[in-house]
């Protein structure tokens, strides 16, 4: 009897690790495709709060918690040296970056652009060094213009090179 009971004993455990193994499997599965959009980075989710992670075979799914923030989503292009990218959802834009590789030194200016072609936000002339990436922000966190936005660059008073993502309604 007492064999009986341990074998059962045994069977119910082993059943439990196999369905508790499973349903990491499946969480592991699932959560890959969205473990990286999950993952905050330093400069647009400083706020989040780490709430559970889970170590799987596939990886480690990482869950947070956002103080209000609805995670955007996020569109971006580079052209040359020039990357720009908008973060939001619709017209509603959190951050725009554009982040710009300099590959030898030289007086360098950036700046973001609206779809009216006026500047939202300029560096003014400044000396880049060489082999460095520059990354200007512009920050609304509120609805903007439809349109194409653009980040542009130049260095030593050259032509601009820039790089737009269309932001829609």
């Amino acid at each position: 009897m007492n064999t009986l009971k341990n074998a059962s004993r045994r069977a119910r455990i082993a059943t439990r690790g196999a369905v508790v193994a499973a349903a990491l499997a499946a969480l592991g599965t699932v959560g890959a495709t969205s473990a990286s959009a999950a993952t905050p980075t330093a400069s647009t989710h400083s706020g989040a709060v780490l709430v559970k992670q889970v170590r799987t075979a596939d990886g480690v799914l990482q869950l947070f918690k956002e103080s209000g923030v609805v995670r955007p989503d996020t569109a971006g292009g580079c052209n040359g040296n020039v990357c720009f990218t908008v973060n939001g959802s619709h017209t509603y834009v959190s951050t725009m970056y554009n982040a710009t590789h300099y590959s030898s030194s030289g007086w360098a200016d950036m700046q973001i652009k609206n779809p009216y072609g006026s500047v939202v936000r300029d560096t003014g002339k400044f000396w880049a060094t060489g082999g460095n990436t520059y990354v200007l922000t512009y920050a609304p966190y509120a609805n903007v213009s439809a349109g194409s936005w653009c980040g542009y660059s130049n260095q030593n008073g050259g032509w601009y090179t820039g790089e737009c993502v269309s932001v829609l309604n």
